[in-house]
């Protein structure tokens, strides 16, 4: 009965340390780090990025200026 109780609770550990990734994560230092005073606020027009597309190519915000509306979704994923 000890054995099988010890058993469960590796198991539970584990799958909780697998479920949330973030426990185990690393601080990127390379990450940009928002300065004081630099976050925008609501109705600021957004500051010109560029970021890589699911297909692999640059897209840069600038390229739909006046165009439409712009949705940007950040989604997590390694498929």
């Amino acid at each position: 009965m000890r054995r099988q109780c010890l058993l469960l609770v590796v198991i539970v550990t584990l799958f909780i340390l697998q479920s949330s990734p973030s426990v185990l994560a690393k601080s990127d230092p390379k990450a940009p780090t928002s300065a004081a005073g630099s976050t925008p606020k609501v109705g600021d027009p957004a500051p010109a990025f560029s970021l890589p597309s699911a297909t692999g190519s640059t897209v840069a915000l600038k390229d739909y200026a006046g165009k439409s509306n712009v949705v940007l979704i950040f989604y997590r994923g390694y498929w």
